[in-house]
């Protein structure tokens, strides 16, 4: 049997409680009232979506910005080139700074 509802979501609970159902599932229906319609998620997984979303967002920033490099040294017609010399550049500027990292230097 379907109940005519109007009226907010706050009075949902209630006109359904005064109809024609068991005392039980008006009971069940009162006691949980608008939170039943809502979805609970957990922080965690909001968490990891965001940092997914931003790592994402990391990776596209470093990409543009090594492909403005190229296209401003190089220019459009030698972009290839342009990007494998960058590239190398790009890699054994890491490579010396994790040296650093690796073999600290003496005390004296």
């Amino acid at each position: 049997m379907a109940v005519p509802v109007s009226g907010s979501i706050r009075s949902l609970p209630r006109k359904i409680g005064t109809s024609s159902l068991s005392r039980s599932t008006s009971i069940l229906l009162i006691e949980y009232g608008s939170a039943a319609l809502t979805a609970h998620f957990e922080q965690g997984s909001l968490s990891i979506v965001g940092l997914l979303r931003g790592l994402l967002w990391l990776v596209l920033f470093v990409v543009l910005a090594f492909c403005f490099v190229v296209l401003f040294e190089y220019g459009p017609r030698d972009f290839v080139n342009g990007s494998k010399k960058e590239f190398a550049r790009v890699k054994s500027f890491v490579v010396k700074q994790t040296e650093k990292v690796q073999k600290p230097k003496k005390e004296r």
